[in-house]
């Protein structure tokens, strides 16, 4: 499957290319084979139909999850295939299983479609009236800015990365001020080139815990000594502390208005769920004596308490 995970990933960096200008296929054309069977663009649809419209995307550039996914419809479709040229989908108990299992689609499908169809609740308000209550819960953590200088392992060993940190340590020592040259010219970290090796807002349990624990143990400009961590020897300077505050509506707003739309969605499922479920189920006596004297003899029975 490596080639067909190289193909979709190209393909899909090419904004221009051709196949976009050819008509829409019918939903009933198949696009994928292995063996003796395929898979319609209709099949498709309806196996990523679980997938969040705003995640589809994201979703469909994914070579390996579009992948697994074609590969197990073609797998399912090629059991299915055999099992009907073997009758076995004649089988009164399997018939009765297909049954089930299209029930069961339908009533998820349904309830997600009742869900998504309901009207929506005035989500922003109810965001700011939820932070307007709850003041306490939306200040920031106590974070730091931090540069840092890697010396990595990576292709060298411990012993001769922590000689050229101890280095690095002397030079800043005599020079501090040639802090920002140093790091672009010694600093291994692949992001240096886009960050110039400064690190904001970091918090506990951000990075591994040697670093942290050197980094939050600075005071603003100083600079430490070799630290040692997984990728190698690290130089850091601390640039700042960034004490708690009260954080803006505007700064926690998005994830507020997510939040309360989730927890609507939620309600209007239990609503709907609990509604249904109102009515007592009718279960007399007799008829549990019925169904349970299937699956045991007279003497096995313990007939369980019903209300």
């Amino acid at each position: 499957m490596k080639t067909f995970l190289v193909s979709v990933s190209l393909f899909l960096l090419v904004p221009g290319t051709s196949a976009w200008a050819q008509d829409e296929p019918e939903l009933d054309e198949s696009f994928a084979s292995r063996g003796g069977v395929s898979v319609t663009h209709r099949e498709f649809d309806a196996a990523i139909a679980h997938v969040p419209e705003s995640d589809r995307g994201a979703f469909l550039r994914d070579g390996r999850r579009l992948e697994r996914t074609l590969a197990n419809l073609l797998t399912q479709k090629q059991l299915a295939q055999d099992a009907i040229e073997a009758g076995f989908d004649q089988d009164p108990k399997i018939q009765d299983r297909m049954q089930l299992a299209s029930m069961r689609a339908l009533a998820e499908a349904w309830l997600q479609n009742y869900i998504d169809n309901s009207p929506d609740a005035l989500y922003e308000e109810m965001a700011r009236e939820q932070y307007l209550l709850n003041p306490e819960r939306f200040k920031s953590e106590r974070s730091i800015d931090v540069s840092h200088i890697l010396v990595s392992t990576e292709e060298r060993t411990a012993e001769e990365a922590l000689a050229i940190a101890q280095d690095v340590q002397a030079q800043l020592a005599t020079d501090p001020q040639y802090w920002d040259s140093i790091v672009m010219d010694v600093s291994d970290d692949p992001s240096v080139v886009s960050n110039r090796g400064r690190f904001k807002a970091i918090k506990p349990g951000d990075m591994v815990k040697p670093f942290e624990d050197a980094a939050f143990a600075l005071e603003a400009g100083q600079i430490s000594g070799p630290v040692q961590t997984q990728y190698g020897y690290h130089i850091i300077r601390l640039e700042g502390i960034n004490e708690p505050r009260q954080q803006a509506f505007e700064e926690v707003k998005g994830r507020l208005v997510e939040n309360q739309k989730q927890a609507h969605k939620r309600r209007i499922r239990d609503d709907y769920l609990n509604q249904i479920g109102e009515p007592a189920t009718e279960l007399p006596p007799e008829n549990l004596i019925k169904m349970l004297s299937r699956y045991f003899d007279e003497d096995q029975l313990n007939l369980p308490e019903t209300e």
